[in-house]
């Protein structure tokens, strides 16, 4: 029980809605842009909506999360959590391990191996497909361990992560350029729960004016998007850098207010006298399968697209089955791995 009480409930309503986003975003991927089209599938407009719509705000509040419970960690246990040698071993098993593994089985399985092996060794260290999210997550815990250890100031700390955010475009080797846009988001979540600010009750009231801002700046995305993209090329560097840095100011802000509407309604759901003792424990154990689930989901959606399954499914039916499918063939495969003492020190 005395490990129960240490739990963050409210995090678990997100992390599972997120896992449950992400698989419906690659679901969905094949009308967004995001992966390539089926050959003679139509354009549908409302799938693109909702793909682009379901990944608004879902990477930022995954790495939100993760400082979030990071954050808990370093306020309970102090200087122990900031250990380099702990924390970058854990990290390391946690974050790089399955992603190398997953990296070569997407490889074997689906990519195949067609580069030298240096620049497969390379991809590998980026992690291949959607493993790159994991060494991006693992420099956003370096990054916050070297603000620690300089002992630099929240807000000044706040303020060079934001003006690296908006840089991020940049490009840098192993996943740092990504790191950059998402560590602000992830030093966000740490400084909430390190600075004990989450029992502060957030009126609801503001919840109508997140989703407001949340609205204008997701239609504010989508128009610079579609409006940018055929106008970056031809034009001057200086040119080039403002328009992609004003597309990172538009994108932080729709994931901002995204992970405040997501995290306000999780405390509110937590919180409710409705949610009985064991609904929560129920919540918990399945959350315990997200990274599992986020690790195999892409290989099932892949292997349904690159088959004859979609030549025999009506496009509009196509993304729901696969969605569907994926999600409930990725849950059994963790229940089932991490069964075993191999499969739960990974997943």
């Amino acid at each position: 029980m005395a490990k129960s009480q240490q739990f963050l409930y409210e995090v678990v309503p997100i992390r599972l809605f997120l896992i449950v986003m992400l698989v419906f975003y690659h679901a969905f991927a094949i009308f967004t842009g995001a992966w390539k089209p089926i050959a003679g599938y139509p354009e549908i407009p409302g799938y693109t909506l909702l793909g682009n719509l379901s990944y608004a705000c879902l990477l930022e509040t995954f790495v939100f999360i993760s400082g979030y419970v990071f954050g808990y960690q370093v306020r309970i246990k102090g200087d122990t959590a900031l250990s380099a040698k702990k924390l970058f071993v854990k990290k390391f098993k946690r974050l790089i391990i399955p992603s190398i593994i997953f990296s070569i089985a997407y490889l074997l399985i689906i990519k195949g191996f067609h580069d030298s092996l240096l620049t497969t060794s390379y991809q590998i260290l980026c992690g291949v497909a959607h493993m790159w999210f994991l060494p991006m997550l693992f420099w956003c815990f370096v990054i916050v361990w070297i603000i620690e250890k300089v002992k630099l100031k929240q807000n000044i700390a706040l303020l060079v992560l934001l003006a690296l955010s908006v840089i991020s475009f940049i490009p840098l080797p192993l996943r740092l350029g990504a790191a950059l846009y998402y560590a602000v988001f992830f030093y966000a979540g740490y400084l909430i729960q390190k600075n004990h600010k989450t029992d502060k009750e957030l009126p609801k009231t503001t919840i109508s004016i997140g989703i407001a801002g949340f609205i204008f700046f997701f239609i504010l995305k989508g128009y610079l998007s579609d409006k940018f993209t055929t106008q970056l090329f031809g034009i001057n560097l200086l040119d080039k850098a403002l328009r992609l840095s004003l597309m990172a100011v538009v994108r932080l802000s729709c994931a901002s207010f995204g992970i405040y509407i997501l995290y306000s309604i999780s405390k509110m759901l937590v919180s409710s006298s409705q949610m009985s003792t064991m609904g929560r424990r129920n919540l918990i154990s399945l959350s315990e399968n997200c990274f599992g689930v986020y690790l195999f989901q892409q290989f099932v959606l892949v292997l349904i697209y690159d088959s004859t399954i979609p030549r025999i499914i009506n496009p509009l039916l196509l993304p729901w089955i696969s969605f569907a499918v994926a999600l409930i063939i990725s849950l059994f495969l963790t229940i089932g791995i991490r069964k075993t003492a191999i499969g739960k020190s990974i997943l």
